[in-house]
């Protein structure tokens, strides 16, 4: 209860700092005004000697004002202020520093900021959509030169669907180009994503207008369709709302609309213009199908760590039965935006470049360092007298604190 009391009265004194420095100063008026009368009464001396040498007795009054103040506890917010007009004066004052300074933090706050926040997208990125973090991407890897197999997944794609149970709505893609032919017949280069209808399920986004296709349009010889993005629809249809079930042709082939999606949605790499994905696994040798990207969501309960179990066991099993094709075949499941970024060379070459980003940051910090410890230097006279004043160490160190913190924080928001 103790602590809680003077808590309270240390708080009431904070607000109240005004009341509590006219009460501080009567009294010591008072003690002063009665020390000058009793030396007056003794020694027979003129009121005003005796309320000199009264003050002399007394000793540095500001000083004694000081510790009270600290005494309160929390008094030291109430310096801010007064260290904080301080520091914008010793800022007009020394412009050259204050530039030189400003300018030169502010571009390594800038730097930094940038490179930083890309280095974090990089290594630490997940996807923006419900759960985005679930998403998987399953690669088969070729042991002999640890990279990326060259275009196995279609065939293997059906054998995980069936026995892959940590992961569920498992789908693929490959990225095509197509010229897109307008109302104008201006034909337009445009990346096609040929897409499962699954793409649309794991992302968990509804069309902004119609619908996405469904898995009976990814058969061969259905009828074309497409699903297109928010930027399409108003570049190329002017967002009028009856853009479902008109037609748009790609190539030499015109699809019918059959959804909008909302803005923003990309998925699965930054895609405006979805079609059905239509490659038939029988219809090619394995190794020889085009090659293409799967993906999927872990099923609920489901970590990481239980998919790419099931995954190596499918994978050994798939070894045995076809040596030809699978023998050095190692399957793995990944975090959907990292297949993209998983390569040691760029982990280490983004190490690289944030070591010596902080490189910079720190010969930066410290020529500033040495400017301001110089300016300070210059200001020993200064300091002495206060010193004189009464002013303890802690509180010339607090005012040339919140002077670097003012000139730091105006860098800041420039480099920001």
């Amino acid at each position: 209860m103790r602590l809680i009391d003077a808590a309270r009265a240390r708080l009431r004194l904070l607000f109240a700092r005004r009341a509590a420095e006219s009460r501080m100063n009567e009294e010591i008026r008072f003690h002063v005004e009665m020390e000058a009368g009793r030396i007056a009464r003794e020694q027979g001396l003129a009121p005003d000697e005796a309320r000199r040498r009264a003050l002399v007795a007394f000793g540095g009054v500001e000083r004694y004002k000081e510790e009270l103040r600290e005494g309160r506890g929390l008094a030291w917010l109430g310096g801010m202020r007064l260290d904080l007009k301080l520091g914008l004066r010793m800022m007009a004052k020394s412009p050259g520093l204050t530039l030189v300074g400003v300018v030169g933090m502010a571009v390594a706050i800038a730097i930094g900021a940038v490179t930083f926040g890309i280095i974090h997208n990089f290594i630490g990125v997940t996807l923006p959509l419900d759960d985005g973090d679930r998403l998987v991407a399953i690669q088969n890897v070729d042991a002999r030169r640890n990279v990326e197999g060259d275009g196995t997944h279609l065939h293997d794609l059906a054998v995980w669907r069936g026995a892959l149970g940590a992961v569920e709505a498992l789908g693929a893609y490959r990225t095509v180009a197509r010229n897109v032919i307008s109302r104008d017949a201006r034909p337009d280069p445009m990346r096609v994503v040929e897409m499962t209808a699954s793409g649309f399920r794991i992302a968990r986004v509804q069309p902004l207008l119609g619908r996405y296709f469904d898995d009976a349009e990814e058969r061969p010889g259905a009828p074309p369709v497409v699903v297109i993005g928010y930027d399409v629809w108003q570049h190329r249809f002017a967002g009028e709302p009856d853009v479902v079930g008109r037609t748009i042709q790609l190539g030499a082939t015109a699809h019918t609309i059959v959804g909008v999606m909302p803005r923003g949605f990309a998925f699965p790499v930054n895609n405006r213009v979805w079609t059905p994905l239509r490659l038939d696994p029988a219809a090619f040798t394995p190794g020889d199908a085009p090659p293409v990207q799967v993906f999927g969501r872990l099923a609920p309960g489901a970590s990481l760590d239980d998919a790419q179990a099931q995954l190596t066991t499918i994978g050994k099993r798939l070894a045995a039965d076809h040596p030809e094709s699978h023998e050095h075949v190692r399957p793995r499941v990944l975090p959907y935006a990292s297949a993209f970024f998983d390569s040691p060379e760029l982990t280490w070459a983004l190490y690289v470049v944030q070591a010596m980003v902080s490189m910079i940051l720190v010969v930066i910090g410290t020529n500033v360092a040495t400017l301001v410890y110089a300016r300070t230097a210059s200001r020993m006279g200064e300091i002495a007298v206060r010193t004189a004043l009464g002013a303890s160490r802690r509180r010339i160190v607090a005012q040339l604190f919140m002077e670097a913190l003012v000139l730091s924080a105006a860098a800041a928001a420039v480099g920001l």
